[in-house]
């Protein structure tokens, strides 16, 4: 009943194709199974006091933050945004389907919307920064960006919590048009007592280049996925993740891409470090569909553990559909080497700077591959920080 008069407050002054989906998506929510994280026999993240059926939301619907110093990006709340382009209906949640409990909770409860339009050939100079402070216990996010044809652009975020505890579900949606160049950024350290769901979606056009970047840090439990829908001939995506689970944290990230369309390119690489007693998970997929032919995929996924106790997976998939293609993928989890933290300390350091010296070695490959300073900046301080 709570989440039928949250759904109820939420839809007032809403256009009735948006009430139509939220009802759609709760009815879903109703009669999708119990949401379970067990992937194959022995691997299970634990959600045990997870109630989905208790979490509703009676806050008013509020808008994320924003902020360019270029005029001609558009950005407002996304029922502004349904208001002044009566098109967007057929984009919002184009690429979100109710496949499970969570995410058909979100698309029926969400009340913090942000659009961003980055109009036709416009190349920004400097990136959209998006500013996501969690106030509050219960939090559905929604973002959605239309970058058109022949665009460029660097969207940050920033994801930081100002209470202890609670629920965060986000849904990010990208459509990137024809010859466009797009980085999305996230960067998490919300409070430890988190849930944390999120998903990010692109669709990607002819010739364009995707880049996803996840830096998760915070947070009880994440829940990460990183898609790309490469539908354009030529287009590409490189999707790169870091993270560092320590104390009772569970990571359970996922990167895929699909490649729908000829000669087209993907490239995934997610490291992550592991300490007391943490559980992560990575998976991984990429398929290649029958009318890909000369298809490129790469998928890699490294986990170093610090300790004993600690509990580490990684499921990387490929589906491949067509036989003109090349696609490799990997994955590794070690604990540190005892011996190069010997040599280093014969070398004069002491055990604490050994470990953190290999540490930072270990992350040195993905930071090779990020451009963005200030993201390898928040890396690095939170690598020194979670090793102290």
């Amino acid at each position: 009943m709570a989440i039928q008069n949250t759904l109820k407050n939420l839809c007032i002054k809403e256009p009735s194709w948006l009430q139509q989906r939220r009802y759609e998506a709760f009815r879903k929510f109703e009669s999708l199974p119990k949401q379970n994280f067990k992937y194959g026999i022995n691997i299970l993240m634990n959600a045990a006091d997870l109630n989905l059926e208790g979490i509703n939301h009676d806050e008013p619907v509020q808008s994320l933050s924003a902020e360019c110093n270029d005029s001609r990006i558009e950005i407002m709340s996304l029922h502004e945004a349904f208001e002044k382009h009566k098109n967007l209906e057929k984009h919002f949640g184009s690429l979100i389907l109710e496949e499970d409990k969570i995410i058909a909770l979100h698309m029926a409860l969400w009340n913090k919307g942000l659009f961003i339009r980055i109009p036709k050939n416009v190349e920004l100079k400097s990136p959209i920064e998006i500013n996501t402070l969690i106030n509050s216990q219960r939090q559905f996010e929604y973002i959605l960006i239309i970058a058109e044809d022949n665009t460029k652009a660097v969207i940050l975020e920033d994801v930081r919590s100002n209470i202890e505890e609670g629920y965060r579900s986000s849904v990010v949606e990208i459509i990137a048009g024809n010859n466009s160049q797009i980085q999305y950024g996230s960067l998490q350290s919300i409070s430890l007592n988190f849930y944390n769901f999120v998903i990010n979606r692109a669709k990607v056009g002819n010739d364009s280049n995707l880049e996803w970047f996840s830096g998760t840090f915070g947070s009880k439990f994440t829940r990460l996925e990183s898609t790309s829908l490469l539908n354009g001939t030529g287009s590409s995506t490189k999707n790169l993740g870091a993270f560092f689970a320590s104390n009772a944290q569970q990571f359970d990230i996922f990167t895929s891409a699909i490649h729908a369309a000829p000669n087209t390119r993907s490239d995934m690489l997610v490291k992550g470090v592991a300490k007391d007693k943490a559980k992560s998970l990575y998976r991984g997929l990429i398929e290649i569909k029958e009318n890909a032919p000369n298809s490129d995929g790469y998928q890699k996924q490294d986990t170093l553990l610090l300790n004993e106790g600690i509990e580490a997976n990684a499921i990387p998939k490929l589906l491949i559909g067509n036989n003109e293609v090349r696609c490799t993928h990997g994955a590794t989890i070690g604990q540190i080497d005892k011996n190069k933290i010997f040599y280093l300390m014969s070398r004069g350091l002491s055990e604490k700077e050994a470990e953190k010296t290999l540490v930072k070695g270990f992350f040195m490959p993905l930071m090779e591959r990020i451009s963005n300073e200030e993201i390898k900046n928040y890396i690095g301080s939170i690598v020194e920080e979670r090793l102290k």
